[in-house]
């Protein structure tokens, strides 16, 4: 695994490492979840992101708020509700919105009930490329939407939904090139690629 340094000085490996030993999910399935976020097709930000998700260590107004922070919290995004991780990633109408394109363009349904019911749901894809292409749909939506928050609240952005998609897509293009798994050119898979405009990877033959 790639180690990189950290603002506090320690590797981002340590800092994984506590943050399993912080929670309640059982050590099978962090080794599953970990084998399935921690691969060489996903930047180590997405995947260090989805992590902290999982393990309720976001820096959310709800999570600052439980560690003795005042604030008066919003939703950057929709300005409709209190930020917390679950309606910031997955119940905001902007990041509903982008889970609503995703699932169009896979031609599948997410579990929204808790994150690792989405990622584990990655693991039920026939076809490995798909499977890979699903995942890094998710990281990379997730870490957008985070630097979306970021951006309006850092900076003032002004974030809009068309530009978002675009720039998760060209992530998904760029993750496709470095998966090295391939599948068979069925109907289904060259729909989902055609939509995502993804070139596949035909496996050789037999």
């Amino acid at each position: 695994m790639m180690l990189l340094i950290v603002s506090s000085g320690r590797t981002l490996r340590t800092g994984c490492y506590q943050l399993v030993m912080l929670t309640s999910i059982s050590k099978a399935t962090t080794c599953l979840l970990a084998t399935l976020i921690w691969c060489n097709f996903i930047p180590p930000s997405c995947s260090f992101l989805m992590w902290r998700i999982i393990h309720n260590r976001m820096p959310t107004d709800d999570n600052l708020r439980s560690r003795g922070c005042v604030l008066v919290s919003v939703c950057a995004l929709c300005l409709h509700a209190y930020e917390t991780t679950r309606h910031l990633f997955f119940d905001c109408q902007f990041a509903r919105s982008i889970w609503v394109w995703l699932e169009g363009k896979l031609r599948c349904k997410f579990d929204f009930s808790s994150p690792v019911d989405m990622l584990l749901r990655c693991l039920s894809a026939v076809r490995l490329l798909l499977r890979d292409i699903a995942l890094a749909d998710i990281l990379h939506t997730i870490h957008t939407i985070w630097m979306a928050r970021n951006g309006i609240k850092l900076n003032n952005a002004n974030i809009s939904l068309h530009p978002t998609l675009i720039k998760i897509n060209t992530a998904i293009l760029l993750t496709a090139g470095l998966s090295n798994n391939s599948c068979w050119p069925d109907s289904i898979a060259l729909q989902v690629m055609r939509d995502l405009q993804v070139f596949p990877k035909h496996r050789p033959p037999p």
